[in-house]
């Protein structure tokens, strides 16, 4: 059986936040059907983009079945399932903008982000992939270096 390999993000700044992350991987665990092929190590790094406590981080990967002809779709549903997830755990505020169309960045429970998903490149108004802030991140970058596979790493560093 073919399969895609989903790599997913997860990041919390909470005082659980150890708790948030272990939380998180179970109920994204319960969605897929599945355990993690590979979960990376967790790093601390400072809030990016605003002033606010440590985050913990670390990566997922989860090899899924191919989604067939429209893989853009599964990964629609996907996100919607992740942001659903961030919900149900405390997440209260996403991304916004400033009046001059900058990012503004929260305090989080838990964030969950789509990182790569196989080779799939997309750019809908709710999701970019390959996610396009990862190389500008060391709490992506570091704990994705550790688990992603040869082939899909020389893919991504191609697009670049």
């Amino acid at each position: 059986m073919k399969t895609q390999s989903l790599y997913l993000g997860l990041g919390s700044n909470d005082a659980r936040k150890e708790e948030w992350i272990d939380r998180a991987i179970e109920l994204i665990s319960s969605y897929l059907e599945m355990q993690p092929t590979a979960v990376s190590s967790r790093i601390v790094t400072p809030a990016w983009g605003f002033d606010g406590p440590d985050f913990l981080n670390c990566v997922l990967r989860y090899d899924i079945p191919d989604a067939g002809q429209h893989p853009a779709l599964h990964a629609h549903a996907m996100l919607a399932a992740f942001q659903e997830i961030e919900r149900r755990l405390g997440r209260t505020q996403k991304t916004t903008k400033d009046a001059a169309g900058r990012p503004v960045y929260h305090d989080r429970t838990i964030d969950i982000d789509i990182l790569l998903y196989g080779r799939l490149q997309l750019s809908s108004d709710v999701l970019t992939l390959p996610h396009p802030l990862m190389q500008e991140r060391d709490f992506v970058r570091i704990p994705l270096a550790e688990i992603i596979s040869d082939e899909l790493a020389a893919w991504w560093t191609s697009l670049r």
